[in-house]
């Protein structure tokens, strides 16, 4: 019995696999390289599929979301481009919130794409195709799509913070120094930081220290970049 089920899984999965390589290559023949067209269309393709919609998403946003190459001046036929201008004035600030606020709950992967389907054609945020088309774009030019389930991480108080700070003082002048050193790869830097990272076995102290590492790696660049 549980054999059959997983048969029957596997080709549920590869019948979606196959339907969205050919949504996307016919998507990409017709878009002509505007990045606009081609989320529209992918847009008009899954909306038929009103009940598993959701899963095309997942598959569309997990395998083909940056596939896709991309002419700056290609132009748009979709819509007039200021339409679209005002249309993501209109609810850029909605599906940014809404994507973040998902994020936020820790859901599996399945139900985040669910709720991001349903929220797509939400009749009380998006009154019609179009403006649920522009949350589609939008959605999938969100940097947090395609999404992934991450359990809750570390949190602490500012004093334990604090304790953990004082306590890996050595570390974090070790790593202070390789990041000032000069090396010919940037393999030879990333594993000798990763081997002070590997001198603490407890995760809090790891968390720590890793976090100061962002700090610099962001300030550094942040200079480079001014």
């Amino acid at each position: 019995m549980m054999k059959g089920i997983t048969i029957k899984c596997e080709a549920e999965g590869d019948r979606i696999k196959m339907l969205m390589q050919e949504v996307y290559e016919q998507a990409e023949k017709a878009a002509n390289k505007n990045v606009f067209d081609f989320l529209g269309k992918i847009y008009t393709a899954l909306k038929l599929e009103t009940e598993e919609g959701s899963v095309y998403l997942r598959e569309f946003a997990e395998k083909y979301l940056d596939q896709f190459d991309i002419d700056k001046k290609a132009s748009i036929t979709i819509m007039p481009k200021e339409v679209l201008r005002e249309q993501f004035g209109k609810y850029h600030t909605l599906t940014e919130g809404f994507v973040d606020y998902l994020v936020s709950e820790h859901l599996s992967e399945d139900l985040f794409y669910s709720r991001l389907w349903a929220f797509i054609h939400d009749k009380t945020f998006f009154p019609d195709d179009q403006a649920s088309m522009v949350a589609f774009i939008l959605v999938c030019r969100n940097s947090l799509i395609p999404y992934f389930y991450l359990p809750a991480g570390i949190q602490m108080t500012n004093d334990e913070f604090r304790e953990c700070m004082k306590k890996l003082e050595p570390q974090q002048d070790k790593l202070q120094f390789i990041l000032q050193c000069r090396y010919s790869q940037k393999t030879e830097r990333a594993s000798l930081l990763l081997s002070v990272l590997d001198e603490l076995s407890d995760n809090n102290d790891r968390a720590v220290l890793f976090s100061r590492l962002l700090d610099w790696v962001g300030s550094i660049k942040k200079a480079e970049d001014d």
